[in-house]
């Protein structure tokens, strides 16, 4: 290549020549390196624990889209939608307050789903109904939770035993999701290592 081609290939020819293409793919090229930067939004993955403080109780990290949780606080949905959540999956009955939560995420653009479980351990119908939402790419990342999480902890039992893993890890997963007390005697039981 001689002297001549390589100054009409250098950049600031280029510059020269296109002002206004180089002005549209320089601001092209901030708004996505901002886009990609942004503190505490991922690309489609939920947050660690330490981006949340206080709150949500009892928060967890199930996979890189899907967390768990117990109760989560009335000011948090906000800070929720900014970490990237695109969906709250709320265990809780209607007189929980299943309704005002689902009012709270919709208003940050969030998606609402709702399983309600009481107190008794998932059915299969339900198990059947929370892996259609957590399996939908559109709903991820995702964030499921009951007052505490020992409902969260049994959903997740129950759901990975279902599909496929040992039932002693999927126990010991939903252990670490909260899983606790009568109800985990009764996921032992459905799992049947009782």
């Amino acid at each position: 290549m001689s002297g001549g081609d390589r100054r009409r290939f250098s950049l600031n020819a280029f510059i020269h020549r296109n002002p206004k293409r180089f002005r549209l793919m320089s601001a092209a090229a901030v708004v996505i390196a901002v886009a990609l930067l942004l503190p505490g939004k991922s690309a489609g993955e939920a947050p660690f624990a330490d981006a949340l403080g206080s709150l949500v109780e009892h928060y967890d990290r199930r996979t890189p889209a899907i967390a768990s949780s117990g109760e989560i606080r009335e000011n948090a949905y906000g800070r929720l939608a900014e970490l990237g959540f695109e969906s709250i999956l709320d265990l809780r009955v209607p007189e929980e307050g299943a309704e005002k939560e689902k009012l709270d995420v919709e208003a940050r653009g969030m998606r609402y789903f709702n399983i309600p479980m009481g107190y008794a351990i998932p059915s299969e119908e339900e198990i059947a109904q929370f892996k259609r939402i957590v399996e939908d790419a559109e709903n991820l990342p995702l964030l499921f939770h009951g007052v505490f999480a020992n409902r969260a902890g049994s959903m997740w039992a129950l759901y990975r035993a279902r599909g496929g893993i040992p039932v002693e890890q999927a126990y010991e997963e939903g252990r670490t999701a909260g899983l606790k007390g009568r109800r985990a005697t009764a996921v032992r039981e459905a799992l049947g290592l009782e």
